[in-house]
């Protein structure tokens, strides 16, 4: 497991540089799509330089307590230096979210056994994936149906590097709060199945924090799960399987309400190169995460945010 926290760290400084040497690069103006016949050859490649960079920040960030969304309208503000269309934001918005398809897949193949149980209790007896079922779904209403009033709200509003700043700051110190009355109370239960149905509903509320961009649905729900006495893996191993149902919804919801712009701007081919980059560091992100917070918590991850909020604010002066 070291190994993986290792090639994580890499990757992040990996990614620093990145942003760092494309700073006064922007992304293309994918306005005049459709006004020529084809793109130029650099262009294609920013093109998918970028979209490849947004896929390896989807895939670190997805479950680690940072907010991968976060990371990702700050990596394309940097780039784009603030410059983007107000059509093409809304579309960037929506494909952030669609990438998140890798991410779901990552889930889907290491904790298949917890959502074969989950996909059998649908048609046989399963008791725990019935049980695991009626948890998932009674924490995903609340954000989801929150979610789904106010979507184009949230992103006019929040969608900005100095919510994500205040954001970041705001989870750094909820995250330091949550592991100070972790360690004085101790979790009263180990495993995922031993959640109330009240309990369950706690970290659905939990989870609506992670509407906020710069928040984190990982660790809004983890938080929860500690104030819910799970101890640390299993709060890890339910934010990611919560995950699994939150982001699928979210991916199809957003397919559905904004596949023309969507379209507009990206091809099949820029999804894919993104969906994929983010599946294969989601694995790496998740084996090496498990791990880390059941030895360290989440203490590293919240001078992280701290960090990285203000260092956004000196950038945006």
């Amino acid at each position: 497991m070291k190994r993986f926290g290792f090639v994580i760290f890499f990757v992040f400084i990996g990614v620093t540089s990145l942003l760092a040497s494309n700073y006064d690069k922007s992304f293309p103006d994918f306005e005049t799509k459709f006004e020529t016949e084809k793109f130029d050859d650099s262009v294609q490649e920013d093109k998918y330089s970028n979209v490849a960079l947004l896929g390896v920040i989807q895939g670190v960030t997805e479950f680690l307590p940072v907010s991968s969304t976060g990371h990702m309208i700050l990596a394309e503000y940097f780039l784009n230096k603030g410059k983007s269309s107000i059509s093409y934001q809304e579309a960037m918005n929506s494909y952030f979210t669609i990438i998140q398809s890798g991410s779901i897949l990552a889930i889907l193949i290491l904790y298949r056994n917890r959502i074969l149980d989950m996909f059998r209790a649908c048609f046989f007896r399963n008791k725990r994936g019935g049980y695991l079922i009626r948890d998932l779904l009674l924490s995903f209403l609340p954000a989801g149906l929150l979610g789904m009033c106010l979507n184009g709200m949230l992103q006019n509003l929040l969608y900005n590097p100095m919510c994500i700043a205040y954001a970041l700051i705001f989870g750094s110190f909820l995250m330091i709060f949550a592991e100070r009355w972790y360690t004085k109370n101790g979790p009263k239960s180990c495993e995922i199945t031993d959640l109330s149905a009240a309990s369950c509903i706690k970290i659905g509320l939990w989870q609506c924090l992670a509407l906020i961009p710069g928040m984190s649905r990982s660790m809004s729900t983890i938080v929860g799960g500690y104030f819910c006495n799970l101890d640390k893996k299993s709060a890890a191993e339910y934010s990611f399987l919560l995950g699994f149902v939150t982001l699928s919804a979210a991916t199809i919801f957003k397919i559905l309400t904004d596949h023309e712009i969507l379209f507009q701007y990206f091809s099949i081919q820029t999804f894919t190169v993104g969906i994929l980059i983010a599946f294969i560091f989601s694995i790496l992100t998740v084996r090496w995460f498990v791990a880390y917070l059941s030895a360290r918590g989440l203490w590293i991850f919240a001078w992280y945010r701290l960090i990285l909020g203000i260092s956004v604010f000196f950038l945006l002066k």
